[in-house]
């Protein structure tokens, strides 16, 4: 059995990457904006028929499950997504080789639930993390089709497969929560997700593995490649979620509902979008790594687009949090604005950091990945620590300062690794923030002097709509301001190199 016809590029390749990877990103960023009003709609019905206690639970459990999924296919999936070539036999033997990881890390979810309820001392988390685990044997039949679909660019089908997902979750999820199942309508959310996808990729996809024939050589070089990758999400997803572990441990389940619900609305959101951009951005960055001035141009693009539509909204978010978080969920969980104004301020300094880890991996330096996970999970574990007498608030301004390092220091590290400019990068993020800043500033004098305060729908619509027609002028005018450091960049790295040759 060979693959698919459709997993064959053919004509012009050269001619036609950008605008086949273009196209993709196009329909990447529209499912997921789809996928999240389709997350935000579910957060918000069920915020408003769940308690803080209900997503507390859950959230004691989702960094444990998300942790041990980053070993559910052993990372072979992403070997796929960056490989110059692929064959019916290497994706067969990736396929049962990340099914192997599967039943291992869904055994590892059964043996640590007993645990975890120990731990947190809730008796319900043993059932809880159980059934949410077989989410990991769900994503056996979807990692490597779904690998396929992004290295060969076919974003359609996987976009239709995503929706699917977050409808089929939401709907199942809503439908539990009104029927009393309390807690267990998250996980319903998740599983129904799983499935939905799975669904849809195998309908449509038409890929079936083959029985494995193992190559030492290839299966080696996949294995060290997974193994590497594996290792810096592992550390990736310890960062992200060694804050919620922290706080079900040390505080009560309402405290951490309060973090999860800001947590949720504004980060998962973000990501929804964020994840399918990569997966065409990667295989296109991973083409043009030969030609180092293509790639650090289309690098600084690729950031100045993402910040241009994501930045403005997380600085508006920062700034009304209390009216937000009042509109959305009602005045019970209101003490969760301090933690998405500071949580806000992060998304908006990491949206930068993404770019750079995509260009990193489709270079095929998952070394260095290692190494960046490993600086960046201590530099964030201190803060949580730093931040946890002071609970969920404490946290997320600890993790507002962290990315403010992330964004100066650790970007440096990503652009040296490819030998890449850092101040061209710089340039670019502070056009992005600059224009953001001033853009929302306008309308927040607009707001209060002239429109007293709006609230409500009102406010969201006039943010909106004020964002989108002022944005790209502030872009407009920052590129002629910022043209003068640009020079001074320039000045100063000619003036370096005569030292070196003196």
């Amino acid at each position: 059995m060979d693959l698919p016809s459709w997993t064959r590029f053919e004509g012009d390749i050269g001619t036609n990457l950008k605008s086949r990877a273009n196209w993709g990103a196009l329909i990447s960023v529209s499912s997921g904006i789809v996928r999240m009003v389709t997350r935000i709609i579910t957060v918000v019905v069920l915020g408003r028929l769940l308690t803080p206690e209900d997503y507390g639970l859950v959230g004691m459990i989702t960094p444990i499950i998300t942790f041990i999924t980053v070993f559910s296919d052993g990372g072979v999936s992403q070997y796929t997504l960056q490989s110059r070539n692929i064959t019916q036999q290497a994706m067969s033997l990736t396929f049962w080789i990340g099914a192997g990881f599967c039943v291992l890390a869904f055994l590892a979810v059964l043996l640590s639930a007993p645990l975890l309820s120990l731990l947190y001392r809730e008796p319900d988390i043993t059932l809880l993390m159980s059934v949410a685990g077989l989410s990991i044997l769900i994503s056996i039949f979807h990692a490597q089709h779904v690998a396929l679909l992004k290295r060969c660019l076919k974003q359609g089908i996987l976009a239709f497969s995503e929706i699917v997902g977050a409808v089929a979750g939401c709907v199942l999820g809503i439908w539990a929560a009104l029927e009393g199942y309390g807690c267990w309508s998250l996980v319903v959310v998740i599983l129904a997700r799983g499935i939905g996808q799975v669904v849809v990729v195998w309908a449509l996809t038409r890929w079936v593995p083959s029985l494995p024939v193992w190559d030492s050589e290839q299966g080696r070089e996949i294995l060290k490649f997974g193994g590497l990758f594996t290792f810096s999400s592992a550390l990736g997803s310890l960062c992200r979620d060694s804050d919620k572990i922290l706080l079900g441990i040390f505080y009560s389940a309402e405290e951490l509902g309060y973090y999860a619900i800001a947590h949720m609305i504004l980060m998962f959101p973000l990501l929804q979008v964020l994840t399918p951009i990569a997966g065409a951005v990667v295989p296109y960055f991973s083409m043009l790594r030969d030609s180092r001035e293509a790639f650090e141009k289309e690098i600084n693009e690729v950031i100045v687009v993402l910040g241009s539509v994501t930045v403005p909204f997380m600085v508006f978010a920062a700034a009304k949090s209390g009216a937000l978080i009042t509109l959305i969920f009602g005045e019970k969980w209101l003490p969760s604005a301090p933690v998405f104004s500071f949580l806000a301020i992060a998304g908006a300094n990491l949206i930068f950091l993404y770019p750079m880890n995509w260009a990193l991996h489709a270079d095929g330096q998952a070394g260095k990945m290692a190494r960046l996970s490993i600086y960046s999970t201590i530099n964030t574990a201190v803060g949580y620590v730093a931040g946890l007498p002071w609970g969920g608030v404490g946290i997320a301004f600890c993790y507002a300062l962290n990315s403010v390092i992330y964004l100066v220091f650790f970007t440096r590290l990503h652009a040296t690794y490819m030998g890449l400019s850092h101040s061209t990068f710089l340039l670019a993020v502070a056009k992005v923030y600059l224009s953001s800043i001033l853009t929302v500033a306008c309308l927040y004098g607009i707001d209060i002097h002239l429109l007293r305060d709006l609230k409500g729908v009102p406010m969201l619509v006039f943010y909106f709509f004020g964002i989108v027609a002022l944005m790209p002028l502030y872009l407009y005018v920052t590129r002629v301001d910022l043209q003068v450091f640009e020079k001074f960049f320039s000045f100063m790295r000619r003036k370096r190199r005569r030292r070196a040759v003196l």
